[in-house]
């Protein structure tokens, strides 16, 4: 069977999920004659076991959607009929208008972002967002989505029929993790995100300040983002720079590391789909507090459950840190869950989830 898989950015360097996309192509590259169309390249892509790799050169609305249907089209005539479009409007509207069948993958909470009339910036969100999501979910054959949650969300707040939306979990490439036990003097607290409030970044010093008040710990923040200078400005005039290290952007290659060098992991989101971050998290053996939003609890073991608090309680976030960073037994427990759990999203295990989609 040949595959056309639409990647939105490729970048060695990124610290963002879809370096776990790689190895994924990778793998399905074993199982497909597999086509691999980038939107957004940082040098050239070198994906193992891909019989093509194109990256679109041009950067402008129209420029941009003219080539990427040219090159469906042209890929449509080698024999290439079924794309897989990971989060790209674009590669969605142009696989269908270039008659291919066409499997869309989103996973997040769009709608809690999008503005209503009347609202600053509604024009452009209507355009730039919530239509264009709405035109990919139309003219998808499916909908492909991360966990059961997931799937009831599309269909309760776009419609999508249930009969066209199928799961398919997120993967990691277990190989890359290892877990090791931390041997800090002071318990670490580890941030691992896109640095915006959609992502909780807001949260980070009140819920610090909190936690600093119950046990002495150290903070590690790594990411990059639109509410980074505010958040640094912040832990300097909240007088925190001492127990609060900003990083910058890691690339996610890189992060193994600290996970593995972290006590504890923290996700404060407003805003998830199927957080990788939780799978890096466990992979590594590392406990976490996590937001309860998008399909979280789909994803971790049982244990974990209890470490799952309302989005925003700054206060639930601090009491649950305070209690994992004053245990060691209770971290190396739900650590050693985490490590059994996760074994479920190994890629090989997903490549087989995946394969089976396809033939819907």
């Amino acid at each position: 069977m040949k595959l056309v898989y639409v990647l939105p950015k490729y970048d060695v360097e990124a610290g963002e999920h879809v370096y776990h996309k790689y190895q994924l192509l990778s793998e399905l590259g074993k199982r497909f004659s597999l086509a691999i169309v980038v939107e957004k390249c940082k040098g050239f892509p070198a994906f193992q076991n891909a019989q093509e790799t194109f990256c679109v050169r041009q950067q402008a609305f129209f420029p941009r959607f003219l080539e990427t249907l040219g090159q469906f089209f042209s890929l449509r005539a080698r024999g290439y009929k079924t794309f897989f479009v990971h989060y790209s409007f674009f590669g969605a509207i142009a696989a269908r208008l270039a008659r291919n069948k066409v499997f869309y993958w989103n996973c997040g909470l769009p709608h809690l972002y999008f503005k209503h009339f009347g609202q600053k910036g509604w024009l452009k969100s209507k355009l730039n967002d919530d239509w264009p999501l709405r035109l990919s979910l139309m003219f998808s054959d499916y909908l492909v989505t991360g966990t059961p949650r997931m799937k009831r969300y599309y269909h309760e707040h776009f419609n999508v029929p249930l009969k066209k939306i199928l799961i398919v979990p997120n993967q990691i490439d277990l190989k890359r993790f290892k877990a090791k036990k931390s041997k800090n003097k002071v318990p670490t607290v580890l941030f691992v995100h896109r640095i915006s409030e959609r992502k909780g970044a807001h949260h980070l010093v009140p819920i610090a300040k909190k936690v600093l008040k119950k046990v002495k710990a150290k903070f590690i923040i790594a990411g990059d983002g639109p509410y980074l200078p505010k958040l640094q400005a912040l832990i300097r005039q909240q007088g925190l720079s001492r127990s609060i290290t900003v990083l910058g952007n890691v690339p996610n290659k890189q992060i193994p590391k600290l996970y593995a060098d972290a006590d504890v992991f923290l996700m404060p989101s407003d805003e998830e789909g199927f957080p990788n971050v939780l799978l890096e998290a466990m992979a590594t053996g590392t406990p976490f507090v996590t937001s309860d939003v998008g399909g979280v609890r789909d994803i971790i073991s049982r244990s974990a459950q209890d470490f799952v608090v309302q989005k925003g309680d700054v206060s639930a976030f601090a009491e649950k840190l305070a209690q994992l960073l004053t245990s060691s037994k209770l971290r190396t427990k739900l650590g050693k869950q985490g490590l059994q759990h996760v074994k479920r999203y190994d890629v090989k295990k997903v490549v087989q989830i995946f394969v089976k989609a396809l033939k819907h």
